[in-house]
């Protein structure tokens, strides 16, 4: 399990106070509709993929084992992987 840590201003929180009765509760839900989003997502790529790959006999049948054939995928790159990748492709076709 992860815990997410967040400093905000006095100033901030009373403002987050003012316009919500609960905001440790509706940050955390603004986190699981986050999650459920991309877990969606997430499915549906990996289903895709499975379906298209001959070599796969059976698909993980629960969303967390599609989630985790994803993730356990050889070559796997999280969002933050991914967008370094981006970047360093892009200053190479930028570059003299």
């Amino acid at each position: 399990m992860k815990t997410i840590k967040l400093d905000i201003s006095d100033l901030d929180w009373k403002v987050l106070e003012h316009g919500d009765i609960d905001p440790v509760g509706w940050l955390k839900n603004c986190v699981r509709v986050r999650v459920k989003n991309i877990s969606r997502q997430v499915v549906k790529e990996e289903q895709d993929r499975l379906i298209a790959d001959p070599n796969v006999a059976m698909i993980p049948a629960t969303v967390e084992e599609i989630l985790e054939s994803h993730f356990n995928q050889k070559g796997y790159k999280n969002g933050a992987k991914k967008f370094a990748a981006a970047i360093r492709s892009s200053n190479k076709k930028t570059s003299i």
